[in-house]
């Protein structure tokens, strides 16, 4: 009778972890359909934004993290030659300062905590900064930032599921710039979603609950994600002016520590974007 009831836990336990995995894709997806720039205030401001006057304040804090491409969809080739099965990598900046406003425990919100996200494909990079949103609370679940969930228990007739689980979600202005261009390249709008964390049946897992988060502080830099997780996800999307688009989805395989980056200004996208026309038309003209 133990084996039996042991074998049909482990069994449900796969079938929890792939609807973990399903679960946790189905919140990112819905992350960069529901969190955009519509929703913007513009008085918000940006804290991690690049200035030749001041630092970047010491609360903002860059990662680098590295993914395996599962899917890509691309007009006109915008993302070069990227193809499924390709490691890429890339960076995040957190404001590390912004409150919680999620005043369950072991729960926590950081609205528009993620202020930018850069991701390197062989000759360009695609980067999406945070255009912020009011906050409200209770937060909006398409609200831009980073969520936390520590150890949500659900309890069910064989035993209790523990649940860790950490997404990042960020949308609003964006570029895909080519390497060695000084910044040329198409302009649009776009966001980035990702997650990581675990689940576990309890008595018949062990550890249990997950021990990948501890509570509900902002993250840190997690390391290698390959072993440790049942689910760590990646999904972009970006719409150019001229409606092209370039979206994937991908395996988060790590995120790591770095030395502070700074988040574009705001607006400085689409001022190159302007300008660069503007001096080609210059240039054909004769005076």
């Amino acid at each position: 009778m133990f084996g039996e009831s042991l074998c049909c836990a482990r069994s449900l336990c796969s079938w929890r972890g792939s609807l973990f995995t399903s679960a946790v894709l189905a919140f990112l997806v819905m992350g960069l359909i529901t969190a955009g720039p519509a929703a913007s205030q513009q008085d918000i401001p940006i804290n991690c934004v690049e200035n030749v006057l001041f630092d970047l304040p010491e609360e903002c804090e860059s990662f680098s993290f590295q993914i395996l491409l599962n899917q890509v969809t691309q007009t006109n080739g915008i993302l070069g030659g990227a193809v499924p099965g390709e490691i890429l990598e890339g960076t995040f900046t957190v404001y590390n300062a912004t409150p919680d406003v999620e005043a369950l425990p072991d729960a926590g919100v950081y609205v528009n905590a993620l202020e930018c996200v850069t991701l390197n494909f062989d000759d360009r990079t695609l980067s999406v900064d945070l255009d912020p949103v009011e906050v409200e609370i209770p937060a909006s679940e398409s609200d831009p930032g980073i969520r936390v969930t520590n150890d949500t228990e659900e309890s069910t007739e064989i035993g209790s599921f523990f649940t860790d689980l950490i997404t990042f979600s960020t949308a609003g202005a964006g570029a895909i710039t080519l390497e060695g261009s000084n910044g040329a390249g198409v302009i649009g709008g776009g966001g980035f979603a990702f997650g990581y964390g675990d689940s576990c049946l309890s008595p018949f897992q062990s550890p249990c609950p997950p021990t990948i988060i501890t509570n509900d502080d902002l993250p840190g830099a997690p390391g290698d994600l390959s072993q440790t997780t049942g689910a760590a996800l990646m999904t972009f999307d970006f719409l150019t002016l001229q409606s092209e688009i370039a979206a994937g989805q991908a395996t988060v395989l790590s995120i790591n520590p770095l030395p502070p980056i700074a988040c574009p200004e705001p607006g400085v996208a689409l001022s190159i974007a302007l300008l660069v026309p503007m001096i080609a038309l210059l240039g054909r003209r004769r005076f």
